[in-house]
């Protein structure tokens, strides 16, 4: 039925006018992650028709997830995309130069300069932890100023510099045992003693500067006297583990966990965290070369152009665990290399061609530093076989 002059239109055009802003809406509908898709990036397009979008809100139309065009819908389930999805147009994806760094920014690990409290975690739970001490407590409890020892669940806390820390424990270490080694002086000692005291409580309320330079001052005061007598050095590893080397002087009284070791000059000792300190080690001597003597020229016949063999000899050494063999050109190039048992004091070498060589020998154990011995020169030389031809004396 036709609608009069200012009337209605007709019902079939109507359908028709509804129809076409439906189909125009379903092209705009959202699409899920990586699928072609349509809706505001006409516009970033210059879609002449920019209004699509909110025709498509006003007729109500919705993508899969109940989610209307231009909006975000259930969580992490539905994402716009540019229409046709191209890397090169405007609106796409990131430039893979910025995405690179991004994904750089993100996998970087600094060291942790923070930690969260967990559940039912004391503070001197956590200092265990992370500083390997329960005693730290007092440490972090200073440094985040803290009034109480009971931190609830989820709470932030910053840790200790690390440096600083590592720094202020070695100086500690070095002041105890030097006053340690004093007898003498009261006077001079009883200072030393109180700066001392001064140190561990900077240490304690994380003031670990103050605290290097408080157990230095403590050390010099006692340096002299200290001098006089031994001469030692202490350090202390990324573990917390100990180590204490006397070189000179009388032995060094190293105590923990209420044992006492004395260390004599030459000696050494590692004192694992919480652990009492072991029977001190003395480093390996170097194995006394035997044969061949320094300078020696060694003739052999040559089989199949090589001159061997030539055997290496030396003297035991006491707690060696094993030796170690190298043979050198005069130029330092390595011609030959071995591993021998503790209770084998000598060695074959393959053949070798005419020449000059150098050798020396490793006292090894396990925890020490290889000693080496001084090196030895030989040279290997062509002996001729005069050979004999003729016909045999007959008689």
């Amino acid at each position: 039925m036709a609608g009069g002059a200012g009337g209605a239109p007709p019902l079939r055009k109507r359908q028709g006018e509804h129809r076409r802003r439906g189909a125009r809406a379903h092209r705009l509908r959202p699409r899920r992650l990586g699928e072609p898709g349509g809706g505001r990036a006409h516009r970033h397009r210059r879609d002449p028709a920019p209004a699509r979008a909110d025709t498509h809100r006003r007729h109500g139309a919705q993508g899969k997830g109940g989610c209307h065009a231009g909006g975000t819908g259930h969580p992490g389930a539905l994402r716009l995309h540019p229409f046709g999805h191209h890397p090169s147009r405007p609106g796409d994806r990131l430039p893979m130069r910025n995405a690179f760094l991004l994904v750089a920014y993100l996998s970087a690990t600094p060291t942790p300069t923070e930690v969260v409290v967990g559940e039912r975690e004391s503070l001197a739970q956590l200092a265990e932890r992370l500083l390997g001490d329960p005693k730290g407590a007092s440490e972090l409890k200073a440094l985040n100023g803290l009034t109480s020892d009971a931190v609830p669940p989820g709470t932030v806390l910053k840790l200790p510099p690390e440096a600083d820390r590592t720094q202020a424990l070695n100086a500690l270490t070095a002041a105890r045992l030097a006053l340690a080694q004093t007898d003498s002086e009261p006077p001079r000692r009883e200072e030393a003693s109180a700066k001392l005291r001064e140190a561990e409580t900077h240490f304690q309320t994380a003031h670990y500067l103050a605290a290097a330079q408080a157990a230095d001052g403590a050390s010099r005061l006692l340096s002299q006297t200290v001098a006089s007598r031994s001469t030692f050095q202490v350090s202390v590893d990324a573990e917390g583990a100990t180590t204490v080397s006397v070189h000179t002087g009388p032995p060094v009284r190293v105590t923990a966990e209420d044992v006492t070791q004395p260390v004599s000059p030459g000696e050494r000792v590692r004192v694992e965290k919480g652990q009492p300190p072991p029977t001190p080690r003395r480093p390996l001597l170097a194995p006394a070369l035997r044969k061949p003597d320094e300078g020696s020229r060694i003739k052999l016949v040559p089989m199949r152009g090589k001159l061997g063999p030539v055997t290496l000899s030396w003297t035991a050494v006491q707690g060696a665990t094993g030796y170690g063999v190298e043979v050198l050109s005069p130029e330092g190039a390595l011609v030959h290399q071995s591993t021998v048992a503790a209770t084998q004091q000598l060695l074959e070498l393959p053949p070798l061609p005419a020449g000059r060589y150098r050798w020396t020998v490793r006292a090894l154990s396990e925890g020490q530093k290889p000693a080496a011995s001084s090196e030895r020169l030989f040279e290997l030389v062509e002996d001729a076989v005069k050979l004999q031809v003729g016909s045999p004396a007959w008689k």
